[in-house]
């Protein structure tokens, strides 16, 4: 706002008010250079937003109701409106080894020493500067560089700085105004390295990135004492889903309504909010349904899952550790409704879904498939049914298989298991099953392998018959597989 720093001047002491669509204030400011105001807000969601000016003295009317408010200031002013957009995410990885820090070279006064960092971040790399801390009492002994997790080495300093001692604060930055070769010892400060770090931008963060220094020359030693890499990252802001981050923007599923299955594939750590990223999605119901949900990591995300209500309260999370992916089976709704599903990574499963700058930052990030599943009636859990001289068991997905480790049942006749290995708990899954509409294609592989699809499992065995039928729908398609066998029978049917 410039009203009494215009050029002319004016008599406006100036109020500006920032609202949303609904005439909620979010942000307001009364004087910032004098009299003039300025509000300076981070827009979480986007959508429409509306800047209200008035004089000091109005800075409570309501936005929806002309004509209200108080006696103001007043005079003329120029608005200025700037709209930034932020399409990156700084990080940092750091390794501070404290009391006990490496010896350089581990043995002896001439060898290599090398650490690596474990980074879980799969975004993109638009820059990546390095900060070492070395103790070393003849730095031009020293070579370092950094290796990427593709294998690309950069070579930071080649044997520089004389009989000069320690790399103190340093920092390798292509955009420093000096060299590594003009500075001196300690070389405190910021200094572009030997080769350049731009060549690791444009790929995958996520790895294991190696620092190594090379110790060339024999009499001297040191320690490396701490080590950092600073990470500019790439927030795809425009992406598919990247408006969803909470109830009020969450996505529809296409597919589901009332019952009906929906597939989309997307990624945490993309977006405006980087690290807090998480997608909401919104499903509608039908009264007594069962929900099967399945979040299927690409490789890097450590995926977690939570159900809200229209209220925001959570029903269900689903957060398991040991796998990155997670699953939410057999929930029935009561009732009907609209409901959010949502997918985050672990580490950030207690944010609030109105407000998408609550939460903790992402310990890992990347791609993942989510696939949903809305089925009529109540799903039974994965179960063993048995003969008087075989059984079989169904797991959750609708695959042969039920139980854990040896003593797992797929088919199993006269106590000989067919499917499993009874000797070894992590026997490979010999059995899967799956179909392909108009090019696409799911396989459910069971406990331990892939799900394509979630299934509805329903036991129809009776006195004489032992049965059970799995049902979802893929494509648009349903999908039904059942498994028979009577009491007394050696073998079994399926369709």
């Amino acid at each position: 706002m410039i009203a009494q720093n215009r050029l002319g001047g004016s008599e406006l002491d100036s109020y500006v008010r920032l609202f949303d669509a609904f005439g909620q204030e979010l942000a307001s400011n009364d004087q910032f250079n004098g009299a003039d105001a300025l509000v300076d807000y981070f827009v979480s969601t986007g959508g429409i937003y509306y800047v209200g000016v008035s004089g000091f003295g109005n800075a409570s009317y309501n936005p929806n109701a002309p004509g209200s408010g108080q006696t103001q200031s007043t005079g003329v002013y120029d608005l200025l409106l700037e709209v930034e957009l932020i399409q990156e995410d700084r990080v940092t990885l750091a390794q501070d080894f404290g009391d006990d820090p490496p010896r350089l070279p581990p043995q002896g006064t001439q060898g290599t020493l090398s650490d690596s960092l474990v980074f879980n971040d799969a975004r993109s790399i638009r820059d990546v500067n390095v900060r070492v801390d070395i103790d070393h009492d003849y730095t031009s002994d020293l070579r370092i560089s950094l290796i990427s997790p593709q294998g690309t080495e950069v070579v930071l300093a080649n044997r520089r700085g004389g009989d000069g001692n320690d790399y103190t604060g340093t920092l390798f930055d292509d955009e420093a105004t000096k060299t590594i070769a003009q500075g001196v010892a300690p070389f405190t400060g910021s200094f572009r390295p030997e080769t350049a770090l731009s060549t690791l931008d444009g790929v995958s963060a996520a790895g294991l990135w190696t620092l190594v220094i090379q110790d060339a020359q024999a009499l001297n030693s040191g320690f490396l004492l701490d080590w950092s890499l600073d990470f500019t990252l790439d927030n795809d802001i425009f992406g598919a889903f990247e408006s969803n981050d909470t109830i009020a923007t969450a996505t529809d599923l296409a597919g589901i309504d009332g019952t009906g299955t929906a597939s989309v594939s997307a990624s945490i750590g993309d977006g405006g909010f980087g690290v807090l990223d998480r997608d909401l999605f919104r499903i509608d119901v039908g009264a007594g349904t069962t929900l099967q949900a399945a979040a299927t990591s690409g490789g890097s995300l450590d995926a977690a899952l939570r159900l809200f209500d229209e209220a925001g309260q959570e029903l269900k999370r689903v957060n398991p550790a040991g796998t990155l992916d997670a699953t939410i089976t057999n929930f029935v709704f009561p009732e009907g409704g609209t409901f959010y599903l949502a997918v985050s990574e672990s580490a950030n499963v207690a944010y609030d879904p109105f407000d998408v700058t609550s939460g903790v930052a992402a310990q890992s990030t990347g791609s993942y498939t989510l696939g949903v599943a809305v089925i009529p009636g109540v799903s039974d859990p994965a179960l063993v049914l048995s003969g008087e001289v075989s059984s079989f068991g169904t797991g959750s997905d609708g695959s042969f298989g039920a139980g854990a480790g040896a003593s797992r049942t797929g088919l199993s006749l006269g106590g000989q298991e067919f499917l499993f290995d009874a000797d070894n708990a992590n026997a490979p899954i010999l059995h899967f099953f799956g179909a392909s509409v108009a090019g696409f294609t799911f396989r459910n592989d069971g406990a331990g392998g892939d799900s394509g699809i979630p299934v509805s499992l329903t036991d129809q065995s009776d006195a004489f018959n032992r049965r059970v039928v799995g049902e979802s729908i893929f494509r648009g398609l349903r999908v039904q597989r059942s498994v028979s066998q009577g009491i007394q029978d050696a073998s079994w049917w399926w369709t």
